[in-house]
């Protein structure tokens, strides 16, 4: 299952959320609608310019310097000036002793694997061996790219206690999208996903299943998961009305479909993890 906040990958038996710490009891329902998950990036955004207000000097036309401050202001004006300078030499070294710090402390929260997040490809190169995965993820990727689909993108991060993951999302003509995620747990391979998702014209409640078979037995051959699309068939039999959508879940496998007002179609999503 997953976290209903943040979509954090949660094992089976726990009721908190090691990622943001999201808790729930025994008898929780699983709410998480992975299609309206964002897997891009945190971006920080920048913090606003505030404009100060010039001060106004008043200057008073009839006023005169007399001849003999003029060596004094001169004088003023160059330990000001060296100041200035003594101050920015200053912050220039502290800026750059902190960025030293926090880059070295980065680095030992990294190795230490007391909390790391990035990439595969990033974590390759800070030392970790997971050229394997990079490759299973190439080889999903190439997969996809047999079928004859385009349009595929990926996602992978590295997380906390060894979890790697990576997810290929491959997409149609009709917007229908396969995704195959693979999550690894001390070097060993923990759980794969398959996802489908798309608009039908009709309900699946009604009539014959008009998901893409070809394309379920191909994935369903490649991910050894046997008969796949007899269990999605199943599984539709088994759904109940929640609202306005009807809903199948156990744990291990979520299925809702959706009427969409605006075109008149049926949203579907299946996932199973296995």
């Amino acid at each position: 299952m997953r976290c209903d906040v943040c979509g954090y990958k949660i094992m089976p038996g726990q009721h908190e959320c090691p990622n943001c710490g999201y808790k729930w009891d025994d008898g929780h329902v699983n709410t998480f609608d992975r299609s309206a998950y964002d897997h891009g990036h945190i971006q920080n955004k920048p913090r606003p310019q505030v404009k100060q207000q010039q001060r106004k000097t008043m200057v008073n036309p009839k006023s005169t310097i007399k001849k003999g401050n003029i060596v004094t202001t001169i004088v003023k004006v160059l330990v000001v000036i060296w100041i200035v300078g003594l101050l920015s030499s200053f912050i220039v070294a502290l800026v750059s002793n902190a960025s030293s710090i926090f880059g070295n402390a980065f680095e030992i929260i990294f190795e230490d694997d007391d909390y790391t997040s990035s990439s595969i490809e990033e974590a390759i190169n800070d030392g970790y061996d997971y050229e394997y995965i990079l490759e299973r993820e190439d080889d999903v990727v190439n997969f996809f790219y047999n079928l004859g689909f385009i349009d595929i993108d990926t996602y992978d991060y590295v997380g906390t206690d060894s979890y790697v993951s990576f997810t290929v999302y491959a997409y149609d003509d009709d917007y229908t999208m396969y995704e195959i995620e693979e999550i690894y747990m001390d070097d060993e391979l923990y759980t794969t996903t398959f996802v489908t998702s798309g608009y039908l014209e009709n309900s699946i409640q009604s009539g014959d299943l008009t998901i893409d078979k070809d394309m379920i037995d191909a994935i369903d051959d490649y991910i050894e998961c046997w008969n796949l699309y007899d269990m999605i068939n199943v599984y539709r039999s088994q759904m109940s009305l929640d609202d306005d959508s009807y809903l199948y879940y156990d744990g291990d496998i979520y299925f809702s479909e959706d009427y969409q007002d605006y075109d008149e179609s049926y949203y579907y999503y299946f996932s199973i993890d296995f």
